[in-house]
């Protein structure tokens, strides 16, 4: 899997507008598909503003970017590790 940084990347600035030109896919559409806010998306496109971790796996997986089950795998990856936070917190 790509890293995470290098989604974030690929979601900012003209690389995102080359991406969704390239499958022709508006910015209107990834926020009614993936449920962020339009202004995030332009704010990602004008550079005023970087995806969160959380939104460019949402965002990348939509895109095609993330194979489904790579991002299954990594959501697992973070359950567990909060998981093991809360259990080292209680312990």
């Amino acid at each position: 899997m790509q890293s995470i940084e290098l989604i974030k990347k690929q979601l900012t600035g003209r690389n995102l507008t080359n991406l969704l030109k390239s499958k022709n896919i508006t910015k209107w559409k990834v926020h009614r598909e993936c449920g962020l806010s339009y202004r995030t998306i332009w704010n990602w496109e004008k550079n005023r503003q970087r995806p969160s971790d959380e939104s460019a796996m949402i965002v990348g997986e939509y895109l095609g970017l993330i194979p489904a089950d790579e991002l299954k795998k990594e959501e697992l990856h973070r359950r567990l590790s909060e998981l093991e936070i809360e259990i080292n917190r209680l312990g």
